[in-house]
């Protein structure tokens, strides 16, 4: 059973490192660049180390009434305040001091939407991070690296597709149009023999850049229900961006593509 989620988790970390939301590979992060995650070390009540020393109570969460006391001394001079918090100490709430129990893993996940050319030829400014728009996504934990891993990939799936950069982004004309032909020889070097592989050069050569599947996946995304609730007023600026992949497509990719259709 364990070797099994190993395996799982390793797929879900090579998926999450392929999907064209989260993955521009901009940092060269190894686990995604759109999943930030920490190590943290708890109590049995699920606090973190953070929160040895004082534990923070909103007004309202369950049981608030036992420190109505702190609420009424914080809050004397502005007692309408819509939000109200005190801390209180740790061991007042639990009646023993913090101690570690167990480590959780804590996750969040931003998705990026590219605001460049797509069809720039510098690949420096296809991975410039300048070039990327970051936006919050959910956030979570587990009690396990490999569930974490498991855990995002699943949410990943479920709110921004089950994606592929390659092949899942590109046409077919331009799969047709990478292909490189290549030849293999043997050559001696300082007495040994070893295989040089050199390649031929393919003059119809087209590009797929980062830029312009991330905004093809932008296009599927705007029209899922999520974006549509959660993200309405940047939906309006995606849409001008997602019209680059075809007003910004040069003359010469277009025929070079048309070369190569059925």
């Amino acid at each position: 059973m364990e070797h099994d989620k190993n395996y799982k988790a390793y797929s879900s970390l090579m998926f999450l490192r392929e999907h064209p939301s989260i993955s521009p590979d901009i940092t060269g992060d190894s686990l995604a660049d759109g999943v930030w995650f920490m190590m943290a070390p708890c109590c049995k009540n699920g606090r973190s180390e953070s929160g040895k020393d004082y534990i923070s109570i909103n007004k309202g969460d369950p049981g608030w009434e036992k420190y109505k006391d702190k609420f009424d001394e914080e809050y004397k001079d502005c007692p309408d305040e819509e939000f109200q918090s005190v801390d209180v100490p740790y061991e007042e709430v639990y009646g023993e001091p913090w101690a570690y129990d167990h480590m959780e893993y804590w996750y969040e996940i931003t998705f990026f939407v590219f605001d460049g050319n797509p069809y720039e030829s510098d690949i420096m400014e296809q991975y410039n991070p300048k070039n990327y728009m970051r936006y919050g996504g959910p956030h979570g934990g587990a009690l396990s690296f490999e569930d974490m891993a498991i855990k995002v990939a699943d949410e990943v799936k479920e709110i921004y597709g089950d994606w592929n950069s390659y092949p899942d982004f590109y046409k077919q004309t331009e799969l047709k149009c990478q292909d490189v032909e290549d030849y293999g020889m043997f050559e001696a070097q300082n007495g040994l023999e070893v295989n040089i592989r050199k390649w031929k050069s393919n003059d119809n050569y087209v590009d797929v850049n980062q830029g312009l599947i991330n905004l093809r996946w932008l296009k599927w995304f705007i029209e899922t229900d999520y974006a549509k609730k959660e993200w309405a007023e940047e939906r309006l600026v995606w849409k001008k961006l997602v019209k680059k992949i075809d007003e910004l497509e040069p003359q010469k990719r277009k025929d070079l593509l048309k070369k190569y259709e059925l």
